[in-house]
C-alpha cells in the first residue's frame, strides 16, 4: 500500500497541483494554498507535508495548472 507521500508524489508526476488538507477534513493545512494555481509543490513541500507520519490529506488544485474544471 503507497503511503500519501507516495500518493502525491504520483499525482504530481500525472502534473496534478497537490497541497495538504487537514485529517478528516477539507481545511488546507497550509496557511496559503493559491500559489500552487500557477505552480506544483516542490518535492521538499511534498515530504514537508505528508511525511514523517503526517495525518494530511491530499487535494487535488483544480483549474488550469491540474486541466480540472470542478
Amino acid at each position: 500500500m503507497k503511503t500519501t507521500l507516495e500518493w502525491a508524489k504520483w499525482y504530481v508526476s500525472k502534473g496534478f497541483s497537490v497541497i495538504p488538507i487537514k485529517h478528516k477534513g477539507k481545511e488546507p493545512a497550509i496557511f496559503s494554498w493559491k500559489g500552487y494555481q500557477d505552480k506544483l509543490p516542490t518535492n521538499e513541500e511534498l515530504v514537508e507535508w505528508f511525511g514523517n507520519n503526517s495525518k494530511n490529506n491530499i487535494a487535488i488544485v483544480t483549474g488550469k495548472i491540474s486541466n480540472i474544471v470542478a
